[in-house]
């Protein structure tokens, strides 16, 4: 087998961590490194261990995941990273009207749109978001 990917869960609920942990490690190219409770957390974790994908709520105490996403992409740009939410996603397209990263351009794909520089572009459905780096997550 091939080297799995390695992947850093960011999820303030302990519950969803261990599910995700459990579906992830069930597929035989996948391992969990690290996981982290909040944003801080995951900049650190990440630094740290360097994965190959990050799977980051949007919302967790202190800094949230849009941020943490930021920060992460500024120091590890080749890092994916899927944005997770059971919330409206458009009250963090608002916050967030761009997707540029500390000087590096990133797309963030949300629930069948895409947030590019110009905007948002609606697609169907609403609930998840990637962010994939300089390129959109799909």
């Amino acid at each position: 087998m091939a080297n799995p990917i390695r992947i850093l869960l960011a999820e303030d609920q302990a519950i969803i961590r261990q599910g995700l942990r459990y579906i992830l490690e069930a597929q035989p190219d996948m391992r969990v490194v690290s996981e982290a409770e909040d944003g801080q957390a995951a900049i650190q974790a990440a630094l740290g261990v360097k994965p190959d994908l990050i799977l980051m709520d949007i919302r967790m105490p202190g800094r949230d995941g849009i941020e943490a996403t930021r920060a992460i992409l500024y120091a590890l740009p080749e890092t994916k990273i899927v944005l997770l939410t059971t919330f409206d996603i458009q009250e963090y397209l608002e916050r967030y009207p761009y997707t540029r990263s500390a000087g590096r351009n990133s797309g963030c794909h949300a629930g069948g749109g895409h947030l590019s520089q110009r905007g948002f572009r609606p697609g169907p459905g609403t609930g998840r978001a990637g962010w994939g780096g300089n390129r959109r997550a799909g």
